[in-house]
């Protein structure tokens, strides 16, 4: 390699390493206004790193800065080779959430299609696209974990856009979609009227009503089951128990609620409170008994704060599909999905998320839960939802399984009323597999039926 060549590749790593860092700034500061800092932490040392490397490189002897420009070269021409065979072989495609469906590529898709034929195919983004076409005003899911690595902000919404036709999911083979509320919630506007509710209900995914639509949800089971009683839904998805405390503060003193019922998910409601700890608003809510961002009074900066995200395309769903193959190969996009779902997230054992210190800060978020529905003159029911894991007995020695022993324990303490649908539901049916789209033994929300089935178990409790 001639000194010349050396030299120019040099001043060619210097202005991409230039060039990466004014993009990294531009996508925290500007296209994300700064509020996600922790994200682009990595992104930032990686531009550094690389732009202290071309400027030192200048400083080698001849024979050293070819070598190392012979590493370099190497290892981004490995990088993109198995970003190129992930992009081949499909094994990036579903990494992490991807949005693209490609039923030739996906073996979960097609024993879906197997089983019904008119399975909907389409990305949610494809479908999306072709609803906007027929309702400007339809949204997507605008889920509240997605500000968790937001810095220096001013306000953590905890539902959705308010009055719009909300899309959720495809796991039954049709996208659910539901009408939002005054406050972005999966209810019929005319519940927040009343002065009083029989059953207000807090929860995760589960709950809010994931993939089906509201008349199949848990409190869509609800009405049907007990018409004369009325049922509020707080749930949503994307939450864990610190941001379902701070929705209990901020929504019960909106309405009066005979009965708390406050739904529990042991695959990953621990692991959201170990993220959700770390967020200073969220964290006030238990550290201060009377804080509160007084949600109720700016429905309307969420929902403008919420759109803008959303025309913004920044959920990584949106951003995926809208790039081009091109554009998502120079990005490294498979890569990086790949490497976070596997090796990141495979990396990081349960007992990271079930540990003491998270079991005590859990605890103390359900007995603050309990006394704040003591003090409106509220029952507090638990309900416990099983993870599909607990279907095979080989996997009773997982941590969840662990941490379901001892949260019941726990709460027993503290004289919670535990409505446990693994000993009231599961144990009791021949093929809990029923109770999941499609009777497929895979990580996933329920089915019309499952839900009906929780629906009818929790309802016997009164």
């Amino acid at each position: 390699m001639k000194k010349t060549t050396s030299f120019y590749l040099s001043i060619f790593f210097l202005i991409c390493a230039s060039l990466l860092l004014i993009f990294f700034f531009y996508k925290d500061q500007i296209f994300n206004a700064g509020l996600k800092n922790n994200y682009y932490k990595i992104y930032y040392f990686l531009g550094i790193f690389l732009f202290c490397y071309a400027v030192i490189n200048f400083f080698l002897k001849e024979n050293l800065r070819i070598n190392s420009l012979l590493i370099i070269i190497s290892f981004i021409s490995g990088l993109y080779l198995i970003e190129f065979l992930l992009l081949v072989s499909g094994m990036g495609n579903f990494a992490n959430g991807g949005s693209q469906q490609n039923i030739t590529i996906d073996p979960l898709i097609q024993k879906k299609i197997k089983i019904k034929k008119d399975y909907d195919t389409r990305s949610l983004i494809q479908f999306y696209e072709h609803k906007y076409i027929e309702n400007k005003n339809i949204v997507l899911g605008m889920y509240p974990n997605n500000f968790l690595i937001h810095d220096n902000q001013e306000l953590f919404p905890l539902s959705g856009i308010s009055y719009r036709e909300t899309i959720l999911c495809n796991e039954n083979g049709y996208y659910a979609t539901y009408q939002s509320d005054r406050y972005g919630f999966n209810n019929p506007d005319n519940l927040w009227n009343n002065n009083e509710i029989d059953f207000m209900m807090f929860g995760d995914s589960f709950l809010h009503g994931s993939c089906v639509y509201e008349k199949d949800s848990i409190v869509g089971h609800f009405k049907k089951i007990s018409p004369k009683k009325t049922a509020l839904n707080l749930g949503y998805g994307g939450t864990g128990p610190l941001t379902q405390l701070a929705t209990l503060k901020e929504y019960l003193p909106t309405i009066k609620a005979k009965n708390i019922l406050w739904f529990y998910y042991e695959g990953n409601d621990l692991r959201n409170l170990h993220s959700e700890l770390k967020n200073e608003i969220l964290f006030e809510y238990l550290n201060n008994k009377n804080f509160t961002q007084k949600l109720r009074l700016k429905q309307d900066r969420i929902d403008n704060t919420l759109i803008q995200i959303l025309e913004k395309g920044r959920t990584l769903r949106q951003q995926l599909e809208r790039n081009s193959r091109f554009k998502s190969f120079l990005k490294l996009t498979f890569l990086r999905r790949y490497v976070y779902s596997s090796v990141l997230s495979s990396n990081k054992k349960d007992n990271v998320y079930t540990n003491d210190k998270n079991i005590r800060f859990f605890i103390k978020i359900i007995e603050s839960a309990k006394k704040i529905s003591k003090k409106n003159n509220s029952n507090f029911y638990f309900i416990y939802i099983p993870h599909i894991k607990r279907l095979e007995l080989k996997d009773q020695d997982f941590d969840q399984y662990k941490e379901y022993k001892l949260i019941k324990k726990k709460l027993k303490e503290i004289d919670v009323k535990i409505i446990d649908l693994y000993d009231e539901l599961f144990l009791k049916i021949k093929d809990p597999l029923v109770m999941y789209p499609f009777k497929l033994r895979v990580p996933s929300h329920f089915s019309e039926y499952g839900y009906k089935l929780i629906a009818e178990t929790v309802r016997s409790n009164f």
